[in-house]
């Protein structure tokens, strides 16, 4: 998830939590100066460190552990794959929204080990295969 997006949860909630707060003063009005004292003593802050903790812990849990383990058992040509998919939808999603075009195009991809050394698993030509068949004529004669 977006970090931009996890603060403007925590800022909605620690607003909520204010707004929530005169709330409840506004009720009591000068009834309990004791109780209204009280509440506008609660640190908030502290709340929403508490929130923003068990947001993590869930985040955690329930998505980038387990997805860390799914990506951990796939095969070379699988992450090569996802890697690719991943690059094209952060193209798709800065096309869709106007933000800055900074990933696009055709997208090479390769995989690196350490036995196979550097193998391209897809590769776009600065030309047209089908115009320059001398080019792999003269490339690949042996």
């Amino acid at each position: 998830m977006d970090p931009n997006l996890d603060q403007v949860y925590l800022n909605n909630f620690k607003a909520s939590f204010e707004k929530y707060n005169q709330e409840i003063l506004a009720i009591l009005g000068t009834t309990n100066s004791s109780l209204s004292a009280q509440i506008r003593g609660l640190d908030i802050d502290s709340l929403v460190k508490k929130y923003a903790k068990k947001n993590e812990e869930t985040k955690l849990t329930n998505y980038i552990r387990p997805l860390m383990n799914a990506v951990s058992s796939l095969s070379k040509e699988d992450l090569a794959e996802m890697a690719e998919s991943l690059i094209y939808l952060t193209y798709l999603k800065r096309r869709i929204t106007f933000a800055e075009e900074s990933v696009g195009g055709p997208v090479d991809v390769a995989i690196i080990s350490k036995g196979d050394g550097f193998i391209w698993v897809k590769r776009k030509h600065y030309f047209k295969p089908e115009l320059n068949q001398h080019f792999f004529d003269n490339y690949f004669k042996q």
